[in-house]
């Protein structure tokens, strides 16, 4: 397999800052759009993280490949460490932003629980990744003396890092399947998920090519492919805030991809709660004796398995078309309690 030429200083000067350049604004768009449409939430901020750390890897790159002349070894070999942190923690930090926003989607608290673990399992591993990292150098110090100092980190941390990217990258694609075989979406709630699991496919490809070459190059190469792989990340990490944007903008507001699962799905009949404002119409009522108390909408017996508690029995709303529910006031549930009989026999007699 032949590899890239090394990167030339045109590539370091024009061709990386372009990219990086990119991931900054898609980053920053995203932030104000969350900002300014109130939904700025945990994974925006852990984007902001990645950002940040994006900028102050920057600064240490140019000084690993291009020490200015007072720079001393010290500096030089404080910049491969932060550099090294650096990278690791963009691309561990935009993998967290994106299992932040499936919890947001989640619609069951123990998806969000999974996922939430998940996550902070990311966070044990990109520690683990830079406690390795001090472990090895430190125990060979021969490399400070190089100039520029660049630790020879090995070929088993290649593989952990290999084997943590696998990992990461098989839960990245592996949790919008998970999530939309075991709950009920409405189709933008879909369309979401799947931008998400395509931008988590991209990452998975960007995350391959670099390990493919730290495996069979090292030097500046390994280094420029690190820088790359940062940019793509953030950059890929802000696509589904940006798509979802223009897309509100191109349905003038009448579509947004971009909403939390406001309420749990039911587990009685696998729909969800709507969270729009009530309709005075088709409104809940108690039964009071026959089947004259039940509902005059549509006709409940396709529910008739569904049901554990005449409290959980609910009239479809279709004032906007979609499969959603209103949910009976809590005055009108006391106001059942003492009929729960009634509602039982009249239920079962449909």
């Amino acid at each position: 397999m032949s590899l890239p030429p090394p990167p030339t200083l045109l590539d370091l000067d024009i061709v990386l800052p372009i990219f990086v350049g990119i991931a900054v604004l898609t980053s920053v768009f995203r932030l104000g759009d969350r900002t300014r449409t109130g939904r700025f939430g945990w994974d925006d901020g852990v984007c902001g993280l990645s950002l940040c750390i994006m900028l102050i890897m920057m600064v240490f790159f140019f000084l690993i490949v291009q020490p200015p002349p007072e720079a001393t070894q010290f500096t030089q070999i404080f910049a491969y460490y932060a550099g090294g942190m650096c990278f690791h923690g963009v691309v561990w930090t935009a993998r967290i932003s994106i299992l932040l926003t499936y919890v947001r989607i989640a619609a069951f608290r123990i998806h969000k629980q999974v996922l939430a673990s998940l996550a902070i399992l990311f966070a044990i591993l990109l520690l683990f990744l830079w406690g390795e990292m001090y472990w090895i150098c430190e125990h060979e110090p021969g490399w400070k003396e190089l100039h520029p100092p660049q630790c020879d980190l090995g070929q088993g941390r290649a593989i952990t890092e290999l084997c943590f990217d696998i990992f990461a990258d098989v839960t990245l694609v592996v949790v919008p399947i998970w999530l939309l075989s075991k709950s009920s979406m409405d189709k933008f709630q879909r369309m979401r998920l799947l931008l998400l699991f395509s931008t988590s496919f991209l990452i998975t490809v960007v995350s391959v090519v670099q390990d493919v070459i730290v495996f069979l190059a090292g030097g500046l190469r390994e280094i420029f492919a690190s820088m790359l792989e940062d940019a793509f990340s953030l950059t890929i990490c802000s696509i589904p805030v940006i798509v979802t944007s223009l897309y509100r903008v191109y349905s003038k507001g009448e579509r947004d991809l971009d909403i939390d699962t406001p309420n749990p799905l039911s587990l009685v009949t696998g729909t969800r709660y709507a969270s729009a404002k009530p309709s005075s119409q088709n409104t809940w009522q108690p039964a009071s004796s026959g089947t004259e108390g039940l509902s005059t909408g549509r006709d409940l017996s396709a529910y008739r398995g569904s049901f554990t508690a005449p409290s959980l029995i609910k009239e479809e709303e279709d004032t906007d078309g979609c499969n959603t529910h209103t949910q009976p006031s809590t005055l009108t549930l006391l106001e059942a309690l003492p009929k729960r009989d009634d509602v039982v026999t009249s239920f079962h007699a449909v």
